[in-house]
């Protein structure tokens, strides 16, 4: 008798185990459908010192913040817009004079598809943005940048989730250039890959 106790009282615990998780995961499928909002972004700051040959060290500060907004055109893919904001200064205290810093904004179209709508959400995107920078002295200069991307959300709630990803850069930027061997307009040519970990509300 107490084996068959036991054994429905096991069987009772197991369906009920199994319908939590059932609801658990219905919970956890994101909103990845048409007619949904997606609000992303990422903050990141560096802050470093190094030292030259000479003796000549300098601190060098890095901020980037990266909002984006996007909208679900049809399941699994969405569209939006995407800004992405640049700080790089570096600083000399023992030497006077010796500021630099290099402020870009870039704001371009982003399209995202979704491989699966789970509680792990892998996608691929692309992005366009206009680059609109300034260096210490100088006027603002323009260029573009190209990216193309994987990433997995990671979904901790129903609408919340974490978002590592890894992209491919290549940018080009506008620069004036004044001297005997090569006077006037030229361009800077970065190709860069970057990784880094975003938030995600759905």
């Amino acid at each position: 008798m107490l084996n068959i106790k036991f054994t429905f009282s096991l069987f009772i615990l197991s369906i009920f185990i199994i319908e939590f998780n059932s609801i658990s995961k219905a919970q956890e499928i994101s909103y990845l459908h048409s007619g949904t909002y997606n609000f992303s972004g990422s903050i990141d700051f560096t802050l470093t010192t190094e030292t030259l040959p000479g003796n000549v060290s300098y601190t060098e500060k890095f901020i980037n913040c990266s909002p984006a907004g996007s909208y679900f055109i049809l399941d699994m893919l969405a569209v939006g817009l995407g800004i992405n904001y640049n700080y790089n200064g570096k600083y000399n205290p023992s030497t006077s004079g010796f500021n630099y810093y290099d402020v870009s904004l870039e704001y371009g179209p982003i399209i995202k598809y979704y491989f699966m709508d789970e509680k792990f959400a892998p996608y691929i995107e692309a992005r366009y943005a206009v680059d609109i920078f300034k260096l210490v002295g100088n006027d603002k200069k323009y260029g573009y940048t190209v990216s193309i991307g994987l990433g997995m959300n990671y979904f901790i709630t129903k609408n919340f989730s974490l978002e590592p990803y890894i992209k491919y850069q290549y940018r080009i930027k506008e620069y004036l250039v004044f001297g005997e061997t090569t006077p006037g307009q030229t361009y800077l040519i970065d190709k860069n890959i970057l990784y880094g970990f975003g938030v995600d509300y759905f």
